[in-house]
């Protein structure tokens, strides 16, 4: 088979693969869509290369289930965490178990695993879902994308006769949560689990799949309805695509399209986004993923989590109404912390113009909510890693925020380094959250930029944008066919960049209220339109009939029932 594709791919695109260093042996998984093969492709959780503990924890849950006994989910309010709770509850509930679910409640308790959100679990306050026949003290927690680094608040819960069984995809901190009866985390020592990419989302859709399987219920259950959740949460959470990810996520995006859930059809409907065809993954990332962030970050997830559980229609809608008027309110602190802190970078400059080697920023009237997208905007405008901090509702003498770094820099490495100055802390590579104490900020400030200095030090230099060349007579439809099949994008399966040279600029506009720039290109007898976002300067130094080498990515504009190939440009210079 990979001897077939070989032949059949247009050679800018293999050029492009092989850069990557992509395998003769993953083509035919990089561009298949056949649910029998990606079926093939979802890894086992059990046997020798299974998830560490996997057998424990399906166990643990039907011992539950025999017993009568409450168990709680509990989730986190990103999008990963929000859909894994969906899903593990949905599971858990169809296999029979006493099951209710919780977030993290808005009134202090932080992100994650906390004594306040273990103990309120415990005694069934604020679970929701949960039958009238339960038992109203809780005998077990499910962590949903969350805990590896809780071990305190998990002991102290062991102590007090609750049980927990963690399930994370976060990296473990130097302790590790002895006390938890069972650990699911593929980065933990030991596990040998070959895709340590998984999100928690998948992670819960695993472990409940198994228990539906274990009590006879998986085909009457169908748990691959719930993929399209798995989708959104892999997706926000910019996990790397491994084979196996991109299975799990090409099989939920055929599932939006064709059986969205009654929540997800109106979350779809609000974001227009169309299920004619099969959703674009970008689409999604761009539209739907920060209306379900609206109610995370507002620390009112509970309302994306009800609109995903919705039993029908008329009540999605209820739901979605109500998640619309997060998002405005979203949408309104997002602008306000953002300009703040664009204007709080400025000062951070030297007096050369230089920009610091990271960005901390904080403000106290700031929203933590809101940290995560802010620090993004940070460091994709200045290609530097940037932590966002706002006031901790529940500890007034702390901050508490998120980070987003740029490739290359491993976040997760450079916040290590600095452990012993932070309250808590977890993450990965390009996305972390923290919390410090404000009397701290100073000496934090110090420790984190000479970290992220040494890590850029050591970074290798940014190659010129561009993976294999393309001229214009090269982008026919069979090779835009291709692209598409090889999506969707996200990290370790980014949207190929093609460049090429001696192409003319035939007319020139700025659009966007003036940050982006639009061009029209001619390379021979052959013109095409081009778009360069966040480019709209360049118009000042660019001038038409000039010939320019050109970074880019093809792809198709449809507009009036007409369809063109237009590209998306990288780098022009």
């Amino acid at each position: 088979m990979p001897e077939e594709i070989i032949q059949a791919l247009p050679g800018p695109l293999l050029e492009v693969l092989r850069h990557r260093g992509v395998p003769d042996s993953e083509l035919d998984a990089r561009f298949s869509w056949n649910p029998d093969e990606l079926r093939d492709r979802i890894l086992s959780a059990t046997g020798e290369q299974g998830i560490m503990g996997f057998d424990a924890a399906v166990a643990a849950m039907l011992s539950a289930r025999e017993k009568g006994e409450t168990v709680v989910v509990h989730g986190d309010y990103d999008v990963d965490g929000m859909t894994g709770t969906a899903i593990l509850w949905l599971a858990l509930r169809r296999s029979g178990i006493h099951c209710g679910w919780t977030l993290p409640r808005r009134d202090g308790e932080g992100y994650g695993l906390s004594d306040a959100s273990l103990e309120r679990c415990q005694r069934t306050e604020d679970v929701f879902g949960l039958p009238d026949t339960a038992p109203r003290e809780a005998s077990w927690v499910v962590s949903v994308d969350t805990g590896i680094t809780a071990c305190a608040p998990i002991a102290r819960a062991r102590e007090r006769g609750l049980k927990v069984l963690l399930t994370d995809h976060h990296l473990p901190g130097e302790e590790f949560p002895v006390a938890a009866e069972v650990v699911l985390d593929p980065h933990q020592a030991g596990c040998a689990y070959p895709n340590k990419g998984l999100c928690g989302a998948a992670l819960a859709w695993k472990l409940g799949s198994a228990v539906l399987r274990a009590v006879g219920m998986d085909v009457e259950s169908d748990p691959e309805r719930l993929l399209q959740l798995v989708a959104l949460g892999t997706l926000a959470d910019m996990v790397p695509l491994t084979v196996e990810n991109l299975a799990l996520v090409r099989m939920g995006l055929v599932e939006l399209k064709e059986r969205p859930l009654p929540g997800i059809a109106e979350l779809l409907k609000s974001a227009q986004v169309s299920t004619n065809s099969v959703p674009k993954g970008q689409e999604l990332v761009f539209r739907v993923t920060p209306r379900l962030n609206s109610a995370g970050r507002l620390r009112k997830g509970e309302v994306a989590v009800r609109l995903m559980l919705a039993a029908n229609q008329d009540e999605a809608h209820r739901m979605m109404e109500g998640l619309e008027s997060l998002n405005h309110e979203r949408q309104a602190l997002d602008q306000r912390i953002t300009a703040e802190a664009l204007t709080q970078c400025k000062h951070l400059f030297t007096d050369d113009g230089v920009a610091p080697n990271a960005f901390l920023l904080s403000g106290e009237t700031w929203h933590e909510g809101v940290s995560g997208i802010v620090a993004q905007r940070v460091a994709e405008k200045y290609g530097r890693p940037a932590l966002v901090l706002a006031p901790d509702p529940g500890q007034p003498l702390e901050w508490r925020g998120s980070g987003r770094s740029v490739p290359g820099i491993d976040l997760h490495a450079a916040l290590a380094r600095c452990s012993h100055l932070m309250e808590k802390w977890g993450g990965h590579s390009q996305a972390a959250g923290l919390s410090l104490r404000k009397d701290r900020t100073a000496e934090f400030r110090l420790a984190f930029e000479a970290a992220v200095a040494d890590a850029r030090a050591a970074a290798a230099p940014k190659p010129v944008a561009g993976e294999a060349r393309a001229d214009f007579a090269d982008l026919s439809p069979e090779l835009l066919g291709w692209i598409e099949r090889l999506g969707p994008w996200g990290p370790t399966n980014q949207a190929p960049v093609f460049w090429t040279e001696s192409v003319q600029i035939a007319g020139m506009s700025r659009v966007g209220e003036g940050k982006h720039l639009r061009l029209s290109l001619r390379q021979g007898d052959i013109q095409l339109d081009g778009i360069g976002f966040g480019m709209g300067e360049l118009a000042k130094t660019l001038v038409v009939g000039q010939s320019v080498r050109v970074a880019f990515h093809p792809e198709w504009n449809d507009f009036r029932g007409r369809r063109n190939i237009q590209i998306k440009i990288k780098e022009i210079q």
